[in-house]
């Protein structure tokens, strides 16, 4: 395995992927997420964002979460194609993999940062999955 060459693919990669965005970015009326995932799952297609993170510590809550705009991204493309988005995270803490629909996320508590305008959930409100 060439780790070398394999790095020169991924960032030839990148170069191709920052080019295709700043075209984007400059058209009208142009949108675009960069999902890390999507997955069809039992005939149900999800986005999937992961995150490794830190837990964002109270006051209010004890949390983890998205910037504004991923969540409002990931919640517009849900609301025009159905496809559900799922939040993941592997708390850099405790090593726990945590993860929840942001639909569900959404409708219960949540905080919005002022720092960088984060939107955060309560830990509480994440399902753990067994690693």
């Amino acid at each position: 395995m060439d780790v070398v060459r394999d790095i020169e693919k991924i960032k030839a990669g990148f170069e191709g992927e920052k080019l295709v965005r700043d075209f984007l970015i400059r058209q009208r009326d142009c949108k675009f997420a960069q999902l890390d995932m999507i997955s069809k799952i039992k005939n149900q297609w999800y986005s999937i964002e992961v995150k490794h993170q830190e837990m964002f510590k109270a006051p209010p809550f004890d949390g983890h979460g998205l910037p504004v705009w991923q969540v409002k991204t990931r919640i517009e493309l849900y609301e025009d194609l159905g496809i559900i988005p799922l939040f993941f995270v592997l708390d850099k803490d405790t090593g726990v993999l945590i993860y929840n629909s942001l639909i569900n996320l959404e409708a219960g508590p949540k905080f919005t940062t002022g720092k960088k305008s984060r939107v955060i959930y309560p830990f509480d409100n994440f399902k753990t999955i067994e690693l």
